[in-house]
């Protein structure tokens, strides 16, 4: 009896031992994976440092310089990312708040600042073979074959604008429907 009683008092200890190192390991781990964070934070700030040097016009050497390259190339591939978003989803932001607007927009709904140009930027797009027919004396697509007795498609017509409701603000200055909570008039930048 008294064998089995040190048995199970030593595993109680151990037990103990066991769990107190577990702690101990996972406070070490957490203090450990805190100054790694703070250590590549320190990177990162002095990999910024080193690309505001650059886009000052000052070098550092070779390979900052072939970094610096690689940099502005990211930026300019996130950039396209984020326009190409912005495209899909049919808006516009605004350089100096950051709201969105509707690509149509030329003035920010919140601050009034000029959008810039919205005409959507033109991507080249690969165009289809044409060859020129001797007998009909046009341009005809390769791939499609002709049906002269199609009618010509008609044109579609816009659908007449919702009278404004309380959803809308319309613009004193120049008339231009607005969302209720806009500040400034998306067509001519105007208060309302």
């Amino acid at each position: 009896m008294a064998d089995l009683k040190s048995t199970l008092l030593g595993l109680g200890k151990s037990a103990v031992k066991t769990s107190g190192n577990l702690v101990n390991t996972a406070k070490l781990t957490l203090t450990l994976s805190n100054e790694e964070t703070k250590l590549n934070a320190m990177y990162t700030e002095m990999g910024k440092k080193v690309a505001e040097i650059y886009s000052y016009g000052a070098t550092i050497g070779d390979y900052f310089t072939e970094k610096y390259v690689e940099v502005v190339a990211a930026q300019e591939r996130i950039a396209q990312i984020k326009s190409d978003i912005e495209t899909a989803k049919g808006i516009r932001t605004c350089k100096k708040c950051g709201k969105s607007a509707p690509i149509a927009a030329e003035f920010c709904p919140k601050c009034g600042d000029a959008l810039g140009s919205n005409q959507p930027e033109v991507v080249a797009m690969e165009t289809p073979q044409h060859q020129f027919h001797p007998q009909q004396g046009f341009d005809m697509r390769l791939d499609e074959p002709i049906n002269m007795n199609e009618p010509e498609p008609e044109p579609e017509l816009e659908p007449p604008s919702p009278p404004p409701s309380i959803d809308i603000k319309v613009c004193g200055v120049c008339g231009s429907r607005n969302d209720a909570y806009d500040k400034f008039c998306l067509s001519c930048g105007r208060a309302i």
